[in-house]
């Protein structure tokens, strides 16, 4: 419910789409949030929130939200990897469970779309 269209007050975004379009989402951010940063800050936003960046930063000073289980919290950075780590009995029952939102943010593997 939290994701719903009609809440003025959210802005979702996807990752894959921060990946494809880093600097249309960050404007969308921007924007969203009524800011007008310069061009240059704009840029620097993004090269400070790249997957590379941020893993570099938990290397030196942590993640305070890395689980004690995991050796990192930035692992890898691509998209789309959860289906290749999971077995299709368990890819089976997250889309079982979260069919819904699976389908509206176009997660449903092809498999698995009804």
């Amino acid at each position: 419910s939290w994701t719903a269209r009609e809440n003025p007050g959210l802005l979702v975004l996807r990752y894959e789409d921060l990946l494809a379009r880093p600097r249309r989402q960050f404007r969308r951010v921007a924007d969203f949030l009524g800011l007008s940063p310069p061009r240059e800050r704009l840029e620097r936003a993004i090269r400070n929130a790249s997957f590379k960046s941020l893993q570099a930063q938990e290397k030196s000073q942590g993640f305070k939200e890395r689980s004690e289980h995991a050796q990192a919290f930035f692992r890898t950075g691509g998209q789309g990897q959860w289906r290749g780590q999971l077995t299709d009995e368990q890819v089976a029952q997250v889309v079982e469970r979260h069919r819904e939102q699976m389908q509206r943010f176009g997660y449903v593997p092809p498999r698995w779309r009804k």
